[in-house]
């Protein structure tokens, strides 16, 4: 639009910072606008994103800040627990299981989070190795009557 033309330097100006030759009343003059023309507030919009990106990757090329980045990156590397040994998912699921057939050797038919509890294991992998048991016939759930499991007793 031919209106829009006459904001064209003041929204770039606007969008850099450079409010140089952006009076109080110009500045008031393009806010009216903006406030009215969608088409000019996408334009500030992606003005403002492209400027800030610009100035992203300038600084983010500067040698200082390089150095900064990389010795924070060192400082958190350094100071970060160190991880654990992993496990495959099979050991993890016979571990559970193990736990959950001692507690049932020990208390029989128990409930569900009390087995939870007592096992101190969470979903994962309490409900795998729970699976694995009742599939391979070492426990059997006790159902209520809506058809879930409530209590697991051994076999």
């Amino acid at each position: 639009m031919k209106q829009c033309e006459k904001y064209k330097l003041d929204l770039l100006d606007y969008a850099t910072g450079e409010t140089t030759f952006l009076t109080k009343e110009k500045q008031e003059q393009l806010f009216d606008h903006l406030r009215k023309c969608a088409a000019c507030r996408k334009n500030l919009y992606g003005y403002e994103s492209i400027y800030a990106l610009a100035i992203t990757e300038a600084h983010t090329q500067q040698p200082e800040f390089r150095k900064r980045m990389d010795a924070l990156i060192e400082q958190f590397q350094s100071s970060a627990p160190a991880k654990p040994a992993s496990t495959d998912v099979k050991t993890e699921i016979d571990t559970a299981a193990g736990k959950i057939r001692e507690v049932l050797k020990t208390h029989g038919e128990t409930p569900i989070p009390d087995l939870r509890q007592k096992t101190g294991l969470v979903n994962y992998p309490f409900y795998e190795a729970m699976s694995w048991l009742v599939m391979n016939d070492k426990a059997i759930y006790t159902k209520d009557q809506d058809n879930r499991p409530i209590h697991v007793s051994p076999r």
